[in-house]
């Protein structure tokens, strides 16, 4: 069941199936960055250290 046939199935007026969709999608956006973020985070201090290596060892011959 999709969420257009879940929101039709609770009779409620047009006005709110479109403010419950909305907000739907800005909490599926919200939760998209903040994974985002984590993944980010988690990634950055290696990514860095990695970066440095690689240029310390260019600098240094």
């Amino acid at each position: 069941m999709n969420i257009m046939e879940l929101v039709s199935s609770l009779n409620i007026d047009q006005q709110t199936q479109q403010a419950i969709i909305k907000l739907a999608i800005q909490v599926g956006i919200f939760v998209f960055f903040v994974l985002l973020s984590v993944i980010v985070g988690r990634a950055t201090p290696s990514l860095i250290s990695f970066l440095v290596r690689q240029f310390a060892l260019k600098f240094l011959r």
